[in-house]
């Protein structure tokens, strides 16, 4: 009867205007599918934000730091001229801002890693109530794939700031000028606090990225779950 006929399949052209990471996933409220679902939303976000450094990375991070020093391109440049006296420390100050965004990028990559590699570890692990009967035979190839991306980054920011000798000469060349700013800051037109507080933003950012172990740095984070207080207290 053609007006009982009904299609068997509809098409909804109409896209919403944002999709959020809970709307992907919608699992039947049966045994254990809360914690797998609170697991799915989770790595959704970290792989959201790991996508995100990456790009931002490419974007904003890579470029500026392979092209720092580099000499306009005219008729008079000579590969061989030097730079003149004090315009190692010039570039320096102008690059800082970047540098400062730089580390505090990094900082963020080492949290997502850290964050990353406890819910994978507590997901995978085989004495899990969420690993038996739904991540068995799963191993979240994406989560582990964002990670590499991370770890990619960070190796990238190694290679591109110890390949670059003009950033880490003119950088050995500035903190040389702000060991002569601690000893004499009237003759910078600081205090002696405004040079101390910015001799730690240096010190962080030459321990950080210019010693060659951005990558090392994350690797070698305490990558062991926290335990609730509360529940050591209790199992003691």
């Amino acid at each position: 009867d053609q007006a009982n006929f009904s299609r068997p399949i509809t098409l909804l052209v109409d896209a919403p205007e944002r999709v959020l990471p809970q709307d992907l996933v919608i699992l039947e409220s049966t045994e254990g599918c809360e914690d797998i679902q609170k697991l799915l939303m989770v790595l959704i976000y970290l792989c959201d934000e790991a996508t995100d450094l990456k790009d931002s990375a490419k974007t904003r991070l890579f470029g500026p730091l392979l092209m720092f020093g580099t000499q306009p391109i005219n008729l008079d440049f000579s590969e061989d001229e030097a730079l003149k006296p004090g315009q190692k420390e010039q570039m320096i100050g102008t690059f800082l801002p970047l540098l400062v965004e730089l580390n505090n990028f990094v900082d963020r990559v080492y949290e997502v890693a850290v964050n990353l590699v406890q819910q994978l570890a507590s997901a995978l692990a085989q004495d899990s109530s969420v690993y038996r009967p739904i991540l068995r035979d799963n191993t979240l190839p994406r989560g582990f794939q964002a990670l590499n991306d991370l770890m990619g980054v960070l190796i990238s920011l190694d290679s591109i700031v110890s390949g670059n000798e003009i950033l880490t000469e003119s950088w050995s060349h500035f903190k040389f000028i702000v060991g002569h700013a601690r000893d004499t800051p009237s003759v910078y037109d600081s205090t002696a606090e405004e040079v101390e507080k910015y001799e730690r933003m240096l010190v962080s950012i030459d321990q950080s990225l210019m010693k060659g172990e951005i990558f090392r740095g994350c690797i070698d984070q305490n990558f062991e779950v926290v335990v609730d207080n509360q529940e050591e207290a209790d199992s003691s």
